[in-house]
């Protein structure tokens, strides 16, 4: 079978072979106008024959032009492209930066189930696109945004604009004991350096804020979410660049989340809760009066909370947020919580109180420069003693209410522990071990005061520590012991079962003033 070819055909052929830049900007109106007098077999043979030609500088407005008298569209084009991957993030960058007609094709048929792998390009050409903004700022080009919202349906839009901030939130991977620490280097950096979000807002977001915030909270709610940078920074952009639609819808949503948190008892929820109101308040350049903003919401959320949830749901909410403490890393925001008073409903104040407490606890904790130090647990810091005695404390009956210290001979300690406990923060304390019983032992006394068959004293007197029993609390099945003297301090280990006394004597720690203090 033959086919008669035209004139005209055979001039675009040669002149696009030849020098596609020549086509498009010399005799861009003539080259349109030949375009058209083409049968429906040359548009195929030109459409096919432009797919293998190599791209170069001017084949974006080419293929623009041949997408414009339906030739050759941009989805077609990259179709066909893909499966040879010759240049096809090139190609996209092009669309992003000239002719943005051919990137609205795309992001429509993107939106089709049929073109899963346009889409799949698509969101890796964004991705490239938004790091190349994280790296030069200064050569910000989201010019096409504009375009996509005069030319796309409002359907297609939105899904242009989850697209999007779902790319974006990709970007920076991060957990959420990070995300407190960093919350505020975040900020500023999404204030100060980047300027992506705000085009964003502008160009895109501006008439969708409400579908926009709705899209952006719920991916930060998704298990396992980390995209806790940009969800931050993104969400701070919309809340300051249009507050009086994003302050009530936000004021509304951190309201029933608390009401959610406290129904389903979940930390991660007040955690989110608590950075998503951080955000949406920081929309000012004055640190000073982002905070206050934040202490407003704090007072008016947290501190009336009594006053429209159940006792049950304040006591779970507050036990939430005692959890969450161990996540602060900074000062000011711990402040708020510290100070703020909160109105407890019936039989709750020592539950806010303690609440304080911890609060404070943890604030104290920053300022020494253990920010990374749980609460709860303790770390293990080197420090040189000299040579000190252990001593070990052995159980008598509960109901007598002493207990028996055995000594062993002096040994040389070469480290020591800085405990942190839940009643004691980072003092320094003397390494403690199980030792052997010792045939000498030592009656330390009753607690009680109360009459014991306790060990009598032991003869050698030599042996005797130089310190003496402060109490020795029996509670609830529970062995609590605390030691003074003048020049040595003491702190309470943490409730051990009577049952498992043998093993107190890795828990009690003699906290030392001095080295000197101790005495062999």
């Amino acid at each position: 079978m033959s086919y008669s070819i035209s004139d005209s055909f055979k001039l675009i052929f040669n002149q696009l072979k030849s020098n596609t830049q020549i086509a498009c900007f010399s005799q861009q109106f003539e080259f349109i106008e030949l375009l058209e007098t083409l049968n429906a077999t040359e548009r195929y043979l030109l459409a096919a024959s432009f797919c293998k030609l190599p791209w170069d500088v001017g084949s974006v407005h080419v293929l623009a032009a041949l997408q414009k008298v339906r030739i050759l569209t941009a989805t077609e084009f990259i179709s066909r492209r893909m499966y040879t991957n010759q240049n096809i993030h090139l190609i996209l960058n092009d669309f992003l930066e000239q002719e943005y007609e051919l990137i609205t094709n795309l992001i429509i048929n993107a939106s089709f189930q049929s073109y899963p792998e346009i889409k799949e390009l698509l969101e890796e050409c964004l991705e490239y696109l938004f790091k190349d903004l994280l790296s030069q700022p200064e050569f910000n080009n989201l010019n096409y945004l504009s375009c996509l919202k005069t030319q796309l349906p409002v359907e297609i839009l939105l899904g242009a604009i989850q697209t999007h901030i779902a790319v974006i939130l990709k970007l920076h991977q991060a957990d959420v004991r990070t995300s407190f620490s960093k919350f505020s280097a975040w900020i500023n950096e999404g204030v100060n350096d980047l300027k992506f979000p705000k085009d964003l807002y502008e160009k895109l977001i501006f008439d969708y804020l409400e579908e926009s915030l709705n899209y952006l909270l719920k991916l930060s709610n998704e298990e396992n979410f980390k995209g806790w940078k940009f969800f931050l920074i993104i969400l701070q952009t919309l809340s300051s660049s249009n507050n009086k639609i994003t302050g009530p819808f936000m004021q509304k949503y951190l309201k029933s989340r608390i009401k959610q948190s406290a129904s389903i008892n979940n930390k991660e929820a007040v955690m989110h809760l608590l950075l998503t109101a951080r955000a949406f308040t920081a929309t000012d350049m004055d640190i000073n009066k982002n905070l206050n903003s934040y202490a407003d919401w704090y007072k008016a959320n947290i501190g009336e909370m009594k006053y429209y949830l159940k006792t049950e749901e304040f006591q779970t909410i507050l036990h939430l947020l005692q959890e969450c403490i161990d996540y602060e890393m900074e000062e000011d925001y711990l402040e708020i919580h510290s100070t703020i008073v909160i109105s407890p409903p019936v039989l709750c104040s020592k539950l806010v109180h303690a609440y304080k407490n911890k609060c404070k606890q943890r604030l104290k904790q920053i300022k020494d420069g253990l920010q990374n130090v749980d609460i709860n647990e303790s770390i293990v810091i080197e420090i040189k003693f000299p040579s000190i005695l252990l001593c070990s404390l052995q159980p008598l009956p509960k109901s007598s209410g002493c207990c028996v210290m055995t000594t062993e001979r002096p040994i040389t300690s070469q480290t020591s522990r800085i405990e942190s406990t839940k009643r004691n923060v980072a003092r320094p304390v003397s390494s403690a071990r199980i030792l052997p019983k010792s045939p000498a032992c030592l009656w330390l006394g009753s607690s009680c005061g109360a009459p014991c068959d306790c060990p009598p004293k032991p003869a050698n007197t030599a042996l005797r520590p130089v310190f003496s029993i402060f109490s020795c609390i029996l509670d609830q099945g529970s062995t609590v012991c605390t030691i003074t003297r003048p020049s040595l301090r003491s702190i309470s280990t943490n409730p051990i079962p009577s049952k498992d006394f043998c093993t107190i004597s890795t828990q009690l720690s003699l906290c030392i003033s001095t080295a000197n203090s101790i005495c062999v």
